[in-house]
């Protein structure tokens, strides 16, 4: 039970990330690498890369809950299907940049990805651990 909490803390958490239009994804993760200015609608693409992810980490781990099954190459098969999650959330999370609409469904897709994480465990996340989160996401 404890590798199956780890299992879907770990994959939520970290594979919260889809592949909505992967030549977009390309281009605005090269913006970010290259120290270029995002738009507005990056930021949208960003957030919808994050929410395909979220949906697709979810499936993955409530199916290894009914199966009672883990996968232990799931988080590497999600990686390669969605190789910029971790630069997009860090930098949805960090970047003050966001516009109030892109701000608000950050915070939405982080909520989503803590109920869900919560709610498969039994519990929500530690107040302490909340109160650690920058500010951008509270």
């Amino acid at each position: 039970m404890k590798k199956l909490m780890m299992f879907m803390t770990v994959l939520v958490m970290t594979l919260a990330l889809g592949a909505c239009g992967s030549q977009n994804a390309d281009k605005i993760a090269d913006t970010i690498e290259k120290g270029g200015t995002l738009t507005d609608s990056d930021y949208k693409v960003m957030n919808d890369y994050v929410a395909d992810g979220i949906d697709e980490a979810i499936k993955v781990v409530e199916k290894a809950i009914s199966e009672g099954d883990i996968n232990p190459d799931a988080d590497q098969d999600l990686d390669k299907k969605y190789p910029h999650y971790r630069l997009f959330m860090e930098k949805l999370v960090s970047d003050n940049k966001l516009s109030d609409s892109n701000k608000e469904k950050m915070q939405r897709l982080i909520g989503l990805a803590l109920t869900t994480m919560g709610s498969q465990q039994g519990s929500s996340m530690p107040e302490e651990e909340i109160k650690e989160l920058p500010d951008s996401i509270k």
